[in-house]
């Protein structure tokens, strides 16, 4: 069946044509353009005559196909005598071509019609095929695939080659078969030093000895490439940070010894100029609510990033944002960002409190748990109304300016942050659970996404230590 599913940016796929239909991809290859398999060979020209086969004639596509035509009354002609009329009318129902009836009998004229329908099927799957690039097309076919005798060009192929002014294929020799003659055997997974091998492992022996006698020693560099290198064979046995923000704790029960290599061995990261008007637009709804936030400090980029946010290097606060190249790309953006937001549900409303940090220890409070093994989690909320219009609940909003999520599994798993917030809300405020609304405003996209499933901290707890145990 045809995906669904548009195609992935930065990702091959592998599909049949009939699978393809619909979609398009920046670049298209299609293989094994050779007679018998695309055109493919036409085996059953039988049709509905075919046994098992529904009539044509009842099929929802029956003005494309091909009519089966019979008419023996008009072939016998005024013939009285019974034998000949019966010779004359299975002449003309199965009767091969003669100079009377040059397209053969009604039979062949039906298979004939059938063959060149199937042909015509082919080169609109071929069409299919061709079309599905945007830019770039690439047509290639082989003589030899392990066959005894060598295959044609498709004729789609040599059409193409004309229409494009290549040289046409030069023909081959069926008796020059590259498959012909001996084989080789190979092993897979191939030996990365391939023919080396039997160099380089006595080079390995003749410096293992070297060592043994104390002939030799390994250079401090090469002794701290060796620690590494088992150390990587070893996996990362760090632990996690005492002080865990909560836009990374979906990061921890998604890949735990991913996130927490990405800790141990941080990369450099580019700046976005998305981080850059996220940081703007959280300033602007902060400064718009006329309360005061918990302010910025040092290391707030330690603790609370939200990677489709805040970057690195902006992360002391918006001003240096303001005056960052491609300020007024920025302020466009940010203007349609305050207008969407302006027309949201939470434009009239009032904030109670904007910007403000409540840390607990997940799992402190919980019977049959290790203190040692509660973490710190830092919460960062947004900001906190108080909704007339539900009845006087509490709600936390985190507002966010980056790639919505496009799937359950992802809505579900940034969840996980507001559920955080609405433990962090209970434990400081004693607030009950149930009592406390959380929501993900994605401005750009004008998409809120409430969670309604509350989870309590023994959920949350249990969702930290089975990642923490499986990795």
């Amino acid at each position: 069946m045809p995906r669904p599913e548009p195609p992935e940016p930065g990702v091959v796929q592998l599909l049949t044509i009939h699978g393809s239909k619909g979609l398009e991809w920046d670049a298209v290859a299609v293989v094994r353009l050779v007679v018998d398999e695309l055109p493919s060979r036409v085996s059953d020209t039988s049709g509905w005559f075919g046994f098992g086969v529904v009539p044509f004639a009842l099929r929802g596509d029956r003005d494309a196909l091909p009519r089966f035509e019979w008419d023996p009354v008009q072939a016998m002609g005024e013939e009285a005598d019974p034998q000949k009329r019966q010779k004359l009318a299975q002449a003309s129902l199965s009767g091969g071509a003669t100079k009377a009836n040059p397209l053969g009998g009604a039979l062949k004229r039906f298979k004939d019609a059938y063959r060149a329908y199937q042909q015509q099927e082919e080169r609109r799957l071929a069409y299919v095929a061709v079309t599905r690039a945007r830019t770039d097309l690439l047509l290639s076919g082989a003589h030899w695939a392990g066959q005894k005798a060598p295959r044609t060009p498709s004729p789609y192929l040599v059409e193409a080659m004309e229409v494009v002014g290549v040289e046409p294929i030069a023909p081959v020799d069926p008796d020059d078969n590259p498959y012909d003659g001996p084989g080789s055997t190979l092993h897979w997974p191939l030996d990365p030093l391939g023919a080396r091998r039997a160099t380089v492992s006595a080079a390995a022996r003749a410096v293992d000895e070297a060592v043994r006698v104390g002939a030799a020693e390994p250079s401090i560099e090469l002794t701290r490439l060796l620690a590494e290198r088992a150390a990587r064979q070893r996996g990362n046995d760090a632990e996690a940070p005492t002080r865990v923000p909560a836009s990374r704790f979906k990061d921890y029960v998604t890949d735990f010894s991913g996130t927490l290599s990405s800790i141990v061995r941080p990369m450099p990261e580019r700046p976005y100029r998305q981080t850059r008007l996220g940081t703007l637009f959280h300033a602007w709804v902060e400064q718009r609510s006329e309360l005061v936030g918990v302010g910025t400090r040092v290391d707030e980029a330690l603790w609370e990033v939200d990677e489709d946010e805040v970057a690195p290097e902006l992360a002391v606060g918006a001003t240096a944002a303001i005056d960052a190249p491609g300020a007024s790309a920025d302020a466009a953006d940010l203007a349609v960002l305050q207008a969407t937001f302006e027309r949201s549900e939470w434009g009239p409303l009032q904030p109670i409190a904007v910007e403000i940090e409540i840390d607990f220890a997940l799992g402190a409070g919980l019977p049959d748990v290790d203190a040692g093994a509660a973490h710190i989690v830092i919460c960062k909320l947004d900001a906190v109304y108080r909704r007339a219009d539900r009845g006087d609940r509490i709600e936390i909003v985190d507002w966010k300016t980056g790639r919505a999520p496009r799937t359950a599994k992802e809505r579900d798993e940034r969840m996980l942050q507001l559920a955080l917030y609405r433990l962090a809300y209970h434990r400081r405020y004693d607030v009950p659970l149930e009592a406390i609304d959380v929501a993900l405003y994605y401005v750009a996209d004008d998409l809120i996404i409430r969670g309604d499933r509350v989870y309590s901290e023994e959920e949350l707890f249990q969702r930290w230590s089975a990642a923490r145990a499986a990795r």
